[in-house]
């Protein structure tokens, strides 16, 4: 926005303030008529006065008419405004587009404040089911206008032309009357030509085409991928949920080395892999640099990058962890002490994925790029937050987004990942059905149906995955656990062979814990107590590296129970309860753990129950 635009922009608009103290904005839109919101003068009768701020200067003016409805309003000043010019405006807004607004926040009664933004859906309906433009702003997302009286009214311009007028934000579920999302509902202009009875100055504004990262994401042939991730298991649930972003974006990822096993020529079965991929991408921490595996998976990142110049390595550093001297000289992106991947550092390993140096900060596209990920980046952070206190408050959030009109995908694979670890697998599958059909969102669909009993569905999907190649540990956890489940219920020993042999393999490959665990435990389940031993003890040391606040809930009972298979009950008694110390609400998960104890206990010769007052789980109420 330029300075000719801003001035403009500024002296058309006005701070209204009502007879019994309310105030919004309100813009010009003719030499003596400027609108705002209907529910910004709601308690003045037409006929009646409001008066209207310009800085130290004030006009009486007459409301006119008022539109409920469209939440629109029209003023007429006593006395024309000197020096100002009217805002034209438009019919309709094309598409996509950035936008720049004024108002009066209540925080600032004197001074008015820019917005900025996009418009992430110019043909839309509210959470009212009333016609709207919904809008992206930075600053609402960042809290400045929470709650956001006074910028009620305030226009919002796009190629210079109003196309509405600031309603509304999308009221947060947990804090109402507060923004949720960075969401802002904006009335149409032509709601307010009506109230005119005027036409508009352009009957479409056709802002520049702006192609979103999704437009701009590589085709792959068969067999490929856009990005190799290297990382190490105690980092898998970052490694997850970048998975879950970038597929729910349309990228085709490779997340694990899933075709070797243990003695394989490691250099040279990666420069086959490699091959398939477009670029690699290295998760660097603590335990991904003490890796034998992801040291030879990063030797053979950097070789490929060095022969193939179209191939870029693009290294998150998670830590702060000192670099190696092959990598020291790296450009890197920084996620320390970030718990999952969101800001600006995941918005250009986006540009990176799709061969595109990071446009100007303030360019269209970098600004729509923005818009599109801020909302998800918001919704990580407080579905991360409702997790900890009910399944219906992650439900609510998600019915929250949907409300907006925004692109499922992300949204979709990290809220049912979530609602996956309280008893709602029928949430969790209805929200997968605009998940879309990637590796990521199969995995979640099969979990889902495996916990509402739906078994052989779950076990179809996960075979076909499997045998499609997709080994990894991820795929490869979720079919051993269902041939588990079957031993559990049939007592089927062909089925607990096949659950510890690809519990076994997976654990082999990737050193991933979860496998791991599960393996030490079915060898001791099937009468073999020193594999277990010494299956327990390597997850053990894979773990170590990991600080504990590093550790999430599942890693800590993953060592809880590596140090009950060892016979330390006391040691397993102490990790179990940190572990359900921090998910003291999400009773199907400590019930999983508690049933995983007991079996131990029961193959270890102890008693049944030895370990229940450290993983609590409330009894169902007595029937009367």
């Amino acid at each position: 926005m330029d300075d000719d635009f801003f001035k403009t922009m500024k002296a058309a608009c006005g701070r209204v303030e009502t007879p019994d103290g309310g105030q919004g904005t309100a813009y010009l839109v003719a030499i003596d008529r400027m609108a705002t919101c209907e529910h910004v003068v709601q308690s003045v009768a037409e006929g009646e006065e409001v008066i209207v701020h310009f800085g130290a200067d004030s006009r009486n003016a007459t409301v006119l008419k008022k539109e409920a409805v469209g939440d629109s309003a029209l003023l007429k000043l006593d006395l024309p405004l000197a020096g100002a010019t009217p805002l034209p405006l438009a019919g309709r807004c094309a598409r996509k587009a950035v936008w720049d607004g004024f108002g009066f926040v209540g925080l600032a009664r004197t001074e008015g404040l820019p917005l900025e933004g996009e418009v992430l859906d110019p043909e839309h309906q509210d959470d009212l089911g009333h016609p709207a433009l919904v809008l992206f702003s930075p600053e609402v997302a960042a809290g400045m206008a929470a709650p956001l009286h006074g910028f009620s009214g305030s226009p919002v311009l796009v190629e210079g032309v109003v196309v509405g007028h600031i309603k509304r934000v999308l009221s947060d579920p947990d804090n109402p009357g507060r923004p949720a999302l960075g969401i802002v509902y904006c009335t149409p202009s032509r709601v307010v030509l009506e109230l005119l009875g005027a036409a508009p100055a352009i009957e479409q504004v056709e802002p520049p085409v702006v192609a979103s990262i999704a437009d701009q994401i590589p085709p792959l042939r068969a067999g490929e991928y856009h990005a190799f991730v290297s990382y190490c298991s105690t980092d898998r649930a970052f490694a997850l949920g970048l998975v879950c972003r970038l597929e729910g974006l349309g990228f085709r990822n490779f997340i694990d080395l899933r075709e070797l096993a243990p003695g394989d020529d490691l250099a040279n079965s990666l420069q086959q892999v490699l091959a398939k991929s477009r670029a690699g991408i290295m998760l660097i921490s603590r335990g991904w640099l003490d890796s034998p595996r992801c040291q030879q998976e990063a030797n053979s990142l950097l070789k490929r990058s060095t022969e193939d110049r179209g191939f870029q390595v693009v290294p998150l550093r998670l830590d702060s962890s000192p670099l190696p001297p092959n990598l020291a000289a790296q450009s890197y992106l920084d996620f320390i002490g970030k718990a999952a991947p969101e800001g600006e550092s995941l918005n250009r390993l986006l540009w990176a994925l799709v061969g595109r140096t990071p446009p100007a900060p303030e360019s269209p596209e970098s600004r729509i790029v923005r818009a599109e990920q801020g909302p998800t980046d918001e919704l990580v952070v407080k579905v991360r937050a409702a997790a900890g206190v009910s399944a219906e408050r992650v439900y609510e959030l998600w019915k929250t987004w949907r409300s907006t009109g925004l692109a499922a995908g992300s949204a979709s694979l990290l809220v049912a990942q979530t609602l996956l670890s309280f008893p709602r697998a029928d949430w969790a599958l209805e929200v997968l059905e605009t998940a879309g059909d990637g590796v990521r969102a199969r995995q979640l669909r099969a979990l889902a149906l495996r916990t509402l009993d739906r078994r052989d569905e779950a076990l179809q999907i996960l075979r076909e995955l499997y045998e499609a190649g997709h080994v990894d540990p991820e795929t490869a956890g979720l079919l051993a656990a269902s041939y588990k489940l079957r031993w559990l219920e049939d007592r089927d020993d062909a089925a607990l062979i096949a659950a510890h042999n690809l519990y076994r393999a997976a654990f082999d490959r990737s050193g991933d814990t979860y496998n791991g665990i599960n393996a030490a435990a079915l060898a001791l389940w099937r009468r073999r107590p020193e594999e277990s031993r010494k299956i327990a003890q390597q997850v053990l040391d894979a773990l170590e590296p990991k600080q504990e606040a590093d550790l999430d809930p599942w890693e800590l009972a993953t060592k809880a129970e590596a140090f009950l298979l060892l016979g330390e009950i006391d040691a397993a008694r102490e990790w179990y309860e940190k572990a359900v110390a921090r998910i003291p609400n999400q009773h199907r998960d400590i019930g999983v753990m508690r049933k995983q104890a007991r079996l131990d206990l029961v193959a270890l010769g102890l008693k049944r129950n030895a370990l229940d007052s450290s993983l609590p789980v409330p009894r169902p109420p007595r029937k009367k």
